[in-house]
């Protein structure tokens, strides 16, 4: 079981989840703005649609509960909310609600693994 939880944390590095990606906000507000939008709107989605295809295949019939993943996915929308109400910078703002946005398709994921 500590092994299966082991690689769900690993994939979730690939995507801007609550412990993994505290560099993603100041990526944004560095980086030009279509660049900025290009990695929010594509980039890091399809980094997701990859890792959880290939969870959902490898780990799914390991992980009974999607209670870690639940945890993950509900502490990044909590983390993303908040951090984003105090920015005063669009792209900051941007990168917070991605992070946020990514917890509500963890926890899909999450609710998909039976």
């Amino acid at each position: 079981m500590v092994g299966v939880l082991a690689v769900v944390y690993r994939l979730r590095g690939e995507v801007p989840a609550v412990p993994v990606h505290t560099w993603l906000p100041d990526a944004h507000v560095r980086s030009a703005d279509a660049i900025s939008m290009i990695l929010a709107g594509v980039l890091l989605k399809m980094a997701a649609t990859a890792s959880f295809a290939f969870a959902i295949r490898s780990v799914q019939r390991r992980l009974r509960s999607g209670y870690f993943v639940c945890t993950i996915g509900v502490l990044s929308m909590v983390y993303g909310a908040f951090a984003a109400m105090a920015q005063k910078d669009f792209k900051r703002l941007v990168a917070l609600q991605f992070r946020r946005h990514m917890g509500y398709v963890t926890l899909g994921w999450a609710f998909g693994v039976r």
